[in-house]
């Protein structure tokens, strides 16, 4: 129960909203007196005793969250009889009905961020359809054995989180789900995970031989080229031999990138043409581990930085050259938009053929006997397409609400695509489709006149940082990189990292000595652009003289057309704003491709 309550405070720090709390009894968390009025049971009294160690006093670890109200803060969803009285059910009675209703009506207000309510009680009511994004952790207080039951319970929060604006949020940093499970998940999760093997044809920690062929490296005329299938086996190959994977591809035993000393073990084992790639290969590797994902919160220090670093002259040169902040303006002529959204929306790799919809039937005969209900014989089988709805949609207004566009311009790509005659065969997909055609035309547009200006007096205050290390938000041990050459010359004795490129890159930066501070840049850290923020992973300044300032990206590959587009879109404006303040920006995969002097 504290540690549940402990690591879900520790969540809503970072601005997450709820925790949810599955308990076997509802009287252990509320109890219905004879008077009519209620009072909590051992678990709501637990939960209040806990909150008030962790929130009251001045030295208490989250003081900013002390409440004058705990009631507001904890609730819970259970359902009722005529006579008011909670009582547990199975989750399949008129009883859980009135809950479900209750909690999908409450909907937008849980997800409104000044609700006060973050920890929410469950017996058996959060069932199928009660789709909360915002959920963070899951605790389960209960002993349930049932498989059904418990994917349920995960099932409250295998969905993306959404903001204050009701965006899908997709960074990884934000999307990570806490459980506090009791021991019965360890074997639901094994067999789970099987099972999905199974149906899907997916193998969890299996390196098949073109694992790596997208891997990037120079060519002879120092351009960035995909390794390719051949050049993969080579790699596979190696990596077999060193006994780090099976001759089936399993991922062995010998596979520990968290050791320190793996990486060296890894490089010794890679062909000499191939050990630049040696953090890509481990990092690909890892990502085909489902373990990789799944970290023990039990492994967490807290993350403090050192406080006379923020008086060091190398850093406060560092800080000086890099806090400015600026403004972005774009430019684009509307003729442009038209010609290329109606270009895109004729591409069929942008916008596949629109199909009117159509039901699959099949029907099957059931045999009952003592194994049960199965329904084994196929007696026939067919599709029926779905005539054109008689009520058609507004496409002008929901491409308008999407792109901002004027009804003249929206109306000029419609009929320069010629695709306009799809609409009535399916109108939701046909514009669901033009709407992300039109929507990315304008950002490619919006990217390629964008301009960033410095603005005088704007700027990233240092009292960020120091607000930051007040926090003292905590890391997971395996996922730090320890400074080795001078604690001086980093914010902290440790730097975070999310994958075995960063991790190098830290190492690289700690080990050469023409490095004077370094640090990885912190989350406020963000570079606006029209598609959203910007937060670029590395800040470092060289030493002597004539000190250079740089802002690194990392990426396991250079190339653009290995990454997300919107990445994409997201690192060119942050080279842009980079040029705008003076300061050297680039994507690298290692250090190597800085050029230091």
């Amino acid at each position: 129960m504290r540690a549940g309550f402990d690591c879900g405070v520790e969540l809503a720090r970072r601005n997450q909203k709820q925790h949810l709390f599955f308990i076997d009894r509802v009287a252990h968390y509320r109890q219905y007196l004879p008077n009519g009025q209620t009072a909590l049971g051992k678990i709501g009294e637990w939960f209040e005793q806990a909150y008030q160690e962790l929130t009251e006093g001045d030295k208490a670890p989250y003081a900013e969250f002390a409440a004058s109200d705990l009631s507001r803060i904890h609730n819970g969803y259970f359902s009722k009889d005529k006579k008011g009285i909670a009582k547990d059910t199975s989750g399949g009675t008129r009883d859980d009905e009135d809950t479900y209703s209750l909690i999908m009506r409450d909907k937008e207000r849980l997800l409104d961020l000044a609700e006060p309510l973050r920890f929410i009680f469950s017996h058996s009511a959060l069932r199928e359809g009660w789709d909360n994004p915002n959920i963070f952790q899951i605790c389960t207080l209960n002993e349930s054995q049932s498989v059904i039951k418990k994917r349920q319970e995960i099932g409250r929060r295998l969905r993306l989180p959404v903001n204050d604006s009701n965006e899908r949020i997709q960074d990884e940093k934000i999307n990570q789900l806490t459980i506090i499970a009791n021991e019965s998940y360890d074997v639901f999760a094994q067999k789970l995970q099987q099972e999905m093997q199974e149906e899907t044809g997916v193998q969890f920690g299996k390196v098949d031989t073109l694992a790596f062929a997208d891997l990037v490296r120079e060519d002879a005329d120092g351009k960035e080229v995909k390794l390719g299938q051949a050049e993969s086996r080579k790699i596979w190959n190696a990596v077999q031999q060193a006994d780090f994977i099976s001759l089936k591809g399993e991922v062995q035993k010998a596979f520990q990138p968290q050791k320190p000393e793996f990486f060296e073990k890894m490089q010794t084992a890679m062909p000499e043409e191939f050990k630049p790639l040696t953090a890509a290969v481990i990092d690909v590797i890892s990502s085909l581990m489902p373990e990789r994902n799944i970290r023990d919160a039990s492994k967490k220090i807290a993350y403090r930085y050192r406080k006379e670093i923020l008086l060091d002259e190398n850093f406060l040169a560092l800080w000086e050259q890099i806090k400015h902040k600026t403004r972005y303006r774009v430019k684009y002529e509307t003729s442009k938009i038209i010609e290329r959204a109606a270009n895109r929306m004729k591409d069929l790799d942008y916008m596949p053929t629109i199909h009117a919809p159509d039901i699959q039937i099949d029907l099957v005969g059931i045999d009952v006997g003592v194994l049960g209900v199965r329904a084994n014989r196929r007696l026939a089988m067919g599709s029926e397409n779905v005539n054109t709805p008689s009520e058609i949609p507004d496409l002008m207004n929901y491409l308008q609400k999407k792109t901002e566009l004027t009804r003249s311009a929206l109306l000029a790509i419609l009929e320069r695509s010629g695709r306009l005659q799809e609409f009535v065969l399916n109108p939701q997909m046909f514009m669901t489709h033009a709407g992300r055609c039109i929507a990315f035309t304008l950002s490619d547009l919006s990217l390629e006149g964008i301009q960033y200006d410095k603005v005088e007096g704007y700027y990233w205050d240092q009292k960020l940082l120091e607000e930051d290390d007040k926090a003292a938000l905590t890391r997971y041990i395996d996922r730090l990189y320890t400074i080795q050459n001078g604690e001086e010359r980093s914010l902290a004795p440790y730097v975070e990292y999310d994958s075995e490129v960063e991790r190098k890159f830290a190492q690289d930066l700690d080990n050469n000595q023409n490095i004077a501070f370094f640090m990885k840049l912190p989350a406020f850290f963000k570079v606006e652009t029209p598609i959203g923020a910007y937060n670029p992973d590395w800040a470092f300044i060289t030493k002597g003289e004539n000190r250079l300032y740089f802002v690194r990206e990392t990426k396991s590959s250079l190339l653009p057309t290995d990454r997300r587009e919107s990445e994409n879109q997201k690192i060119k404006c942050g080279k842009v704003h980079f040029e705008a303040i003076g300061v050297d920006f680039d994507t690298v995969t290692h250090l190597g491709q800085v050029k230091l002097t």
